[in-house]
């Protein structure tokens, strides 16, 4: 099987990973989650105890636009969005949601049109460099969001108990407002009696390694549901001030952006990540050589923290090779275009049409697990070494299962390179295999009988879409109250 992945160009994150909801990301960067966001609210909802809420701020100006919101819950609602007059309905619009709170302390203005006014200006200034077009992009999602037929975008991942703020404005390629807007506010319903439990969990850590760390918990009241999780100590002085109360008080928020950066709702997070008795666990994919927090404590259903919390500090081990060795690398460029013609169901035109893409077929030693680790990219690391590879690795790169793996649409005329570890059963990388600079350019093509050994009965090596395919998951996320750009 082969597997498509990104390239990791310059300094920007992979795009197949979650983003971890710093504020001051690249505008690129932000335009990309923005349009994952806006695919997520469009598949997810939280159908549980819904109630139907929201209101509608009067504007100073006749809005041009109607906004109504249903099936108001605790972590999601619908809103429907709708050009109510023939000038709004031949332009685009831009629509933000804030938490109220955070959008009244951030972004000047008192009117609709004043607030959308601030939120653009509030983009110029916090992604530095980026052109009107690009926030213009960010905001309309590429003009998806026009006047001519109304929008209806379920909402999920949202806080309980939390009033959010969408501001809306027709608005013209220059950042002007074209069509008089409206601010739409709904609260999100406020969560179940909270049930604090009589419990303690004695625990301690019973293998630190470079990549992971192994602990064993035993809580006093085995009925009792926990939760355990790792951030660099880091963040946890600049998220919570380094304080077990403060992380207790702002659980419920923390586990509600891990979800998002999980892609899944709070409930289906807690629900696959609670633990109940005694139990032994494992936390992988960390940073060798680095300062760890780690806690448990009680959880409900809602993510949120029903005892103290208890917490630890640990450091990961300095990279040290393992014996799960990569002995080789074949590397190879093929036309998408031919690769789809021949086989589309194995090379899908949507991923691998109109460019070119390499494969890359490692040889691994037989005691290596079957996930191991890519990065490529435009970037030479040959002055770094294998302790920084690593690290660039594990915070740029892909976690794969299958062999070979391909990167579609790679750029034509540039040096890619490609830095590749294995993994043993428990998660230890082996040594860093550095391809050599690979030229993408013509006189490098592979023939398409390398690709497909069997021309006649077109057999190939079949592809893999990126989401069937472990990733890199997150070990620490950052706070923001920017919600989204719908």
């Amino acid at each position: 099987q082969t597997c498509a992945l990104p390239i990791c160009r310059n300094e920007e994150i992979c795009i197949n990973k979650p983003n971890n909801f710093l504020i001051r990301m690249k505008i690129k960067m932000f335009m990309l989650a923005a349009l994952a966001a806006f695919a997520t609210l469009a598949g997810c909802s939280d159908d549980e105890n819904k109630t139907t809420g929201g209101t509608i701020n009067p504007p100073v100006k006749p809005s041009e636009y109607e906004a109504t919101f249903k099936s108001t819950s605790y972590y999601s609602t619908t809103v429907t969005i709708k050009a109510i007059t023939e000038n709004a309905k031949w332009k685009d619009y831009m629509a933000s949601m804030w938490e109220s709170s955070f959008l009244k302390a951030t972004i000047p203005g008192t009117t609709p049109n004043e607030l959308a006014e601030g939120i653009i200006n509030y983009y110029k200034i916090n992604y530095a460099g980026a052109t009107m077009e690009e926030i213009f992009n960010a905001l309309t999602m590429d003009g998806a969001l026009s006047g001519l037929t109304p929008k209806t975008i379920p909402l999920s991942n949202l806080t309980p108990n939390t009033e959010y703020s969408i501001v809306i404005a027709g608005i013209d390629k220059t950042g002007k407002i074209v069509a008089n807007g409206m601010v739409a506010t709904f609260t999100t319903k406020a969560l179940p009696d909270f049930e604090a439990q009589d419990c303690t969990f004695d625990w301690s850590f019973t293998d630190t390694k470079s990549m992971s760390v192994k602990m064993k918990f035993t809580p006093s009241n085995k009925e009792v549901p926990y939760f355990s999780y790792i951030m660099t100590r880091t963040d946890y002085a600049s998220m919570f001030s380094s304080s077990p109360a403060q992380l207790k008080e702002n659980m419920a928020s923390y586990v509600a952006q891990l979800s998002k950066a999980y892609e899944s709702s709070v409930t289906e997070f807690v629900k696959a990540r609670k633990m109940t008795d005694e139990t032994e666990f494992l936390i992988t994919s960390l940073t060798p050589g680095t300062n760890y927090v780690v806690f448990v404590c009680g959880i409900d259903d809602y993510g949120r923290a029903t005892t103290d919390v208890s917490v630890k500090e640990v450091t990961t081990a300095q990279y040290s090779a393992s014996d799960a060795t990569t002995e080789s690398v074949k590397v190879e460029l093929f036309d998408g275009d031919a690769a789809s013609n021949i086989n589309s169901s194995m090379y899908p035109p949507k991923t691998f049409a109109g460019g070119w893409f390499l494969r890359f077929s490692p040889v691994f030693s037989e005691n290596c697990s079957k996930n191991w680790m890519i990065l490529v990219t435009e970037n030479d690391l040959s002055s770094k070494s294998d302790g920084d590879v690593l690290v660039e690795i594990i915070n740029k790169g892909n976690i794969v299962n299958v062999n070979p793996v391909a990167v579609a649409q790679i750029p034509q005329n540039i040096t890619a390179y490609a830095y590749i570890v294995a993994q043993t059963e428990e998660g230890e990388p082996g040594n860093i295999f550095r391809c050599p600079g690979f030229e993408v350019k013509e006189s490098n093509l592979s023939s398409m009988d390398d690709l497909f050994p069997d021309m006649n009965s077109q057999n190939g090596t079949a592809s893999v879409a990126l989401s069937s395919v472990g990733k890199m998951r997150p070990t620490t996320v950052g706070a923001t109250k920017v919600v989204s750009v719908l």
